[in-house]
């Protein structure tokens, strides 16, 4: 039996590994004893979890383990939903800060509506595990605040894929960067382009939605 560190918080603890098994996931996986927090149910003392073909197939206080399954002592720990970050941008600006990392913004103009971040987004980047490890499960990877009009979100899932075919959220509601404000104007102002105050931003962005 795997057993969590004294007085740590599991936060997500079946979610992250639903998603290390997520693709073949061979037994069952029980994370027993913990104080389950359900957001939307309550709070669940000495609860179970069980996590079946990278899903969550049960959660309660009398929850029996299926036979053959994989049992996590987590007595002492908590375990709760997988977090949700709504603004990221994991693997379009990945580590180590280099400038063949930075993918964020499409600076040739200050509406770039045609751009995708999924296009951008780096797999590998380290920042991916290390946000999975704190819990968080899924993220909306947005291009940067640059332009008024940065491009398209998508909607990923840290399961552990290697592929953006692995990790894309599909079906996902669209989703578009729009920022207003100082960094526009820094970023075009010191190149002495429009726009360079909140009148030339709001003035370029009316054009846009009129020539639509």
């Amino acid at each position: 039996m795997l057993r969590f560190q004294k007085d740590s918080v599991v936060a997500v603890a079946f979610t992250l590994f639903a998603a290390a098994w997520s693709q073949a996931q061979e037994r069952p996986v029980v994370i027993k004893g913990a104080t389950i927090l359900t957001m939307t149910h309550g709070t669940i003392e000495d609860g179970t979890v069980v996590v079946d073909k990278g899903k969550i197939a049960a959660v309660g206080k009398d929850v029996q383990a299926p036979p053959g399954a994989d049992v996590i002592e987590a007595r002492g720990e908590y375990v709760l939903p997988g977090l949700v970050d709504p603004h990221s941008h994991l693997g379009v600006y990945s580590l180590p800060e280099l400038q063949a990392n930075a993918d964020g913004n499409e600076m040739t103009g200050d509406i770039e509506a045609q751009v995708r971040s999924e296009d951008a987004i780096n797999t590998d980047d380290p920042e991916i595990a290390r946000a999975a490890s704190g819990g968080v499960t899924t993220v909306q990877v947005l291009p940067g605040s640059g332009n008024n009009i940065g491009g398209w979100a998508t909607i990923v899932k840290l399961n552990g894929g290697q592929t953006l075919d692995e990790i894309q959220f599909r079906g996902a509601p669209p989703s578009m960067k729009w920022a207003w404000g100082e960094n526009q104007k820094r970023s075009y102002g010191a190149k002495s382009q429009a726009p360079s105050t909140l009148m030339g931003e709001a003035a370029v962005v009316r054009q846009k939605l009129y020539d639509a």
